[in-house]
């Protein structure tokens, strides 16, 4: 049977209750779902300042944003969050919000029903 929406949803959740950080380091990625997915889990995101990811991330705020090839922020960034549990407790509280305010479906469909009333 092929894989249906709500089993890898389960999958991801069991794999992201299992992580302490989310750490997306990429070269380029428009608007990875990966990270509302963590922030959904309420996990610290560390993630590149590519692509569409500075949309999600506010540095500082609600997660930590790292330069391309920068392993030196990367590590320090990992540091910082596992030495300071009220800071990765801010950040990871922060994501949840910005996920839950921005990107949730009742909010999107209502957003879009508005949208379509002015159409």
């Amino acid at each position: 049977n092929p894989p249906t929406v709500t089993s890898e949803t389960s999958i991801i959740r069991k794999f992201l209750t299992e992580i302490d950080i989310c750490a997306l380091v990429s070269g380029l990625d428009m608007l990875p779902r990966t990270i509302q997915e963590a922030q959904a889990m309420k996990k610290p995101i560390i993630a590149t300042n590519v692509g569409g990811i500075p949309e999600l991330i506010k540095n500082g705020e609600n997660g930590f944003l790292i330069k391309k090839n920068d392993p030196t922020d990367f590590v320090d960034k990992i540091e910082l969050i596992l030495n300071d549990n009220k800071i990765a407790k801010k950040i990871a509280n922060k994501g949840y919000e910005c996920v839950k305010e921005n990107f949730d479906w009742q909010k999107i469909a209502l957003n879009f029903k508005e949208y379509l009333k002015k159409v």
